[in-house]
């Protein structure tokens, strides 16, 4: 890929993000976290296939 300096510095402000800080409350522990796909209870939500979809 073609990657000119001079060029690539007219791009540096269009990328830049604004995260605003949050709180790490109600975590899983680091092992449980891995287990689950996630370290964050409120995110973690398992596909449950139920019976009344089967066709």
């Amino acid at each position: 890929m073609y990657r000119h300096e001079e060029c690539m510095h007219k791009f540096d402000e269009y990328a830049r993000a604004y995260i605003l800080p949050q709180k790490y409350e109600d975590l899983f522990s680091c092992k449980e976290g891995f287990t689950k796909g996630t370290i964050f209870k409120v995110l973690y939500d398992p596909y449950v296939k139920s019976k009344l979809s089967e066709c």
